[in-house]
């Protein structure tokens, strides 16, 4: 006599494969969108520093004038002092809210 072993079905084998890929699925989702977020904050924080360049070189001249420089995906625009000698340098990309950066001489 033989004895039956103990197995799974080849529906439950379908149901599991199904499972686990639509589990790595998710995470292959997951692991996009974070790259995605990832690259936006660094080329984000790039035009940032752009901007801080900018405004260190405008506080070191004794004048300046109004202008822009486009860092991709960002533009930097400045702006000449005002008597009070405050410099302004606005950092705008798409889809973020502008930053500004104020420096005093």
């Amino acid at each position: 006599m033989v004895k039956a072993r103990p197995a799974f079905t080849l529906a439950e084998v379908i149901v599991a494969m199904t499972l686990l890929s639509i589990a790595a699925l998710g995470v292959a989702a997951t692991a996009l969108v974070s790259v995605q977020a990832f690259t936006r904050a660094e080329l984000h924080e790039r035009a940032l520093r752009a901007g801080e360049q900018v405004l260190d070189s405008l506080l070191s001249l004794s004048s300046h004038s109004s202008g822009q420089r486009s860092v991709h995906p960002a533009t930097i625009r400045w702006a000449a002092s005002d008597s009070s000698g405050a410099v302004t340098v606005s950092v705008s990309a798409p889809n973020r809210a502008r930053v500004d950066l104020v420096g005093q001489r």
